[in-house]
């Protein structure tokens, strides 16, 4: 290759819950870089090599502190994403698309819990039956596969089921947005202990105070802590493909 310019989203974000105490990204061979925020409040490293070159390396090494996310006091109701500020503000995280669609099925199961519960009720039962529904299986979708499709399969991996999540929670009228980052696969490792990170992406939406995020889901059963402490957020945006996630990261326990 001649030159390549590229973009990298790899930049862990400032959170009320989340601490960025340093990072940096080292790219061979060596080019020039600068760094912007996206429309979606995510930091972008953007490079270009101009020299020919067969191979691109990047490495973003960050240190960061997770804390768990307090629990809120619910203050939203119905009434209050329905109003013109809601619709407004966050209009982005209302309208659906090609990846979040519903199916009529997966929409029926959102409305009756919106008729039966409050908003973040809803929400957290709606994330609960897609666990129910939906089997983790590496490999059996990609980041192009729409949620009907993964409905219908009742298989898939994250993105899957933020994809799932998001459509049923926006059929609904809750604001809800995709987030992209890294999971800490071993909260119990010993301190100084190296273990391999694994990329993920789930669903946060909108509270009326902050957001509150969607249980992991992995391999394994799903963990039913709506604010996991082991993970660290990289990006947001309304689907994959915006943010899509990176294959692996390595984590060192401090």
């Amino acid at each position: 290759m001649a030159t390549s310019y590229n973009e990298a989203r790899l930049t862990p974000a400032w959170l009320p819950r989340q601490r960025v105490l340093e990072s940096k990204i080292d790219i061979t061979p060596a080019s020039w870089k600068s760094q912007y925020r996206d429309y979606w409040e995510t930091d972008v490293t953007v490079f270009e090599v101009s020299e020919p070159h067969d191979s691109l390396t990047v490495v973003a090494s960050s240190q960061v502190e997770v804390t768990p996310t307090p629990a809120r006091e619910e203050r939203m109701g119905w009434d209050d994403i329905a109003g013109p500020l809601f619709q407004d503000l966050l209009a982005e995280y209302l309208g659906q698309s090609s990846a979040t669609q519903p199916t009529e099925e997966l929409a029926a199961f959102a409305a009756d819990a919106a008729g039966r519960f409050s908003p973040d009720g809803a929400a957290r039962l709606i994330c609960e039956f897609l666990h129910e529904q939906v089997r983790y299986v590496p490999g059996a979708t990609t980041v192009h596969t729409p949620a009907r499709d993964a409905w219908e399969a009742k298989s898939g991996v994250c993105q899957d089921f933020a994809h799932l999540a998001i459509g049923a929670l926006r059929h609904v009228g809750i604001p809800a947005r995709y987030v992209s980052g890294y999971l800490h696969p071993k909260p119990d490792a010993s301190i100084g202990e190296t273990v391999r990170g694994e990329s993920h992406a789930w669903v946060e939406w909108w509270q009326g105070t902050g957001s509150a995020s969607a249980p992991r889901m992995t391999r394994k059963s799903p963990i039913t802590t709506w604010s996991w402490p082991a993970l660290a957020s990289i990006a947001t945006c309304r689907r994959c493909l915006v943010c899509s996630p990176e294959q692996a990261a390595t984590l060192r326990c401090r």
